[in-house]
């Protein structure tokens, strides 16, 4: 799949997703009005995506069918998407339904709870981690080679990004689906870096697709994170 093309997908369902359950479960959009804007961003979004994925006209043309690999590649970004959701959504979420008390939540307005939970967070994707490496793909050798542990600075670099994303959606005046979404926004980033920097091949009405694409999700993200500003 690569990168220009797996990281706008995975980008459009967690725009969505977190959108969804936000404004679903933590009551982030208040009014009509913020549901009927939403959804018209959640459409945006979801049509991007699928620029962004469509055939080349070669390929629809010699009715080439995608390879088995691109299939489990899907597979794997709905299960990462999902569990993106619920990662981004159980801090508050447990707040919501009590099992953590608002008084905690609330103090220094909400910083110190979701800032403090990157590091149970963090302990959890370690475990989580080692135990996918070892029981799944069974590469207990290859984790321990020099260049996988290289990306430990990815990990560091991902961290940093985490915990300023946890800061935002801890501000009332932010919430949680505009933090999450506007995180997602570096989608231009992991697209076009994909085609330009790592080389992944793509024609020139690909290329056109991807553009518009990239376009809709990021307006759809934008309008998704003001909707109660209208």
């Amino acid at each position: 799949m690569g990168v220009s093309l797996a990281y706008p997908i995975s980008t459009a369902g967690q725009i969505v997703g977190n959108a969804l359950l936000a404004a679903a479960l933590l009551g982030d959009w208040h009014r009509i009005s913020s549901w009927i804007l939403g959804l018209i961003a959640i459409i945006m979004v979801t049509a991007g995506a699928i620029f962004t994925s469509a055939k080349s006209k070669a390929d629809k043309k010699n009715n080439r069918e995608r390879p088995e690999s691109f299939i489990h590649g899907l597979i794997a970004l709905l299960v990462s998407t999902i569990g993106f959701m619920l990662y981004f959504i159980f801090p508050n979420l447990m707040v919501r339904t009590g099992f953590i008390s608002s008084s905690i939540h609330n103090a220094n307005h909400g910083v110190d709870y979701m800032t403090a939970v990157v590091g149970p967070q963090a302990i959890g994707q370690v475990i989580g981690g080692f135990l996918i490496v070892i029981f799944i793909y069974k590469q207990i050798q290859t984790m321990f080679d020099k260049p996988t542990w290289k990306n430990i600075v990815t990990g560091l670099v991902w961290g940093a990004g985490n915990l300023f994303m946890f800061i935002s959606a801890a501000n009332p005046n932010i919430g949680q689906a505009t933090a999450t979404t506007l995180s997602q926004m570096g989608v231009i980033v992991g697209t076009f870096g994909g085609i330009y920097i790592l080389g992944e091949k793509k024609t020139s009405d690909q290329m056109i697709k991807i553009i518009i694409g990239s376009i809709l999700v990021v307006v759809g993200g934008i309008l998704i994170s003001n909707v109660n500003r209208f």
